[in-house]
């Protein structure tokens, strides 16, 4: 029997719905291309998407992280950079966050996430993210 998927429209962009009993979230991939980011991200060009994707490849410093970071945020029009917090984390440079990530407005929209204790950007959802990180500390 194949596999139907069901879509939903929300604010323009079309979601596919996933059963709740076979859902598994992930982190997001953080092998992202340019290609990956115009999907996920509309209003980015070409151009925009290959820069971004090839500045995530070279962060090699806390500057380039904060860099990054900032630059993603003015091109996708986002409203900041945000940190995870969890209170048994701890870290001398990001205190108590495990996460950073770019606020697109709403958990389940598709974005940046620098992942603190992986030292890796991810594309994904702040949702998904989390209920990953849940689902792993359950482990």
């Amino acid at each position: 029997m194949k596999n139907q998927s069901k879509f939903i429209k929300y604010r323009g962009t079309k979601y596919r719905l996933v059963d709740a009993a076979v859902y598994q979230p992930s982190k997001g991939t953080k092998d992202f291309t340019a290609q990956n980011l115009m999907s996920a991200f509309k209003e980015l060009d070409e151009a925009s998407a290959s820069a971004l994707a090839d500045q995530s490849r070279v962060i090699n410093s806390r500057e380039g992280l904060d860099d990054f970071l900032k630059a993603a945020n003015k091109l996708l029009d986002a409203h900041g950079i945000e940190a995870i917090r969890d209170e048994g984390a701890w870290c001398d440079y990001f205190g108590d966050a495990v996460a950073l990530y770019i606020n697109m407005g709403d958990p389940y929209i598709a974005t940046l996430l620098y992942d603190v204790e992986d030292d890796e950007v991810y594309l994904t959802s702040y949702g998904d993210w989390m209920e990953a990180r849940e689902q792993e500390s359950k482990q």
